[in-house]
């Protein structure tokens, strides 16, 4: 279920990202929660993900290309 949900929340965010035409963040997510995001969004051309800063503060952004 938790896969599920992260999966919808990875749709949902490069939907906004690609209507605002910006990157938009992801936190306080685990390491295998960005992973599913990562891996969910890959197959979508029109969007890329990157994960930045350092441990308890490390962000998914969610950016159109």
């Amino acid at each position: 279920k938790r896969e599920e949900a992260l999966m919808h929340v990875a749709q949902r965010a490069a939907e906004r990202a690609l209507s605002l035409h910006r990157s938009v963040e992801l936190t306080r997510l685990s390491p295998a929660e960005r992973r599913i995001i990562h891996l969910t969004l890959s197959g979508d051309e029109r969007i890329e993900t990157e994960s930045v800063g350092e441990g308890d503060d490390r962000v998914l952004l969610v950016k159109p290309k």
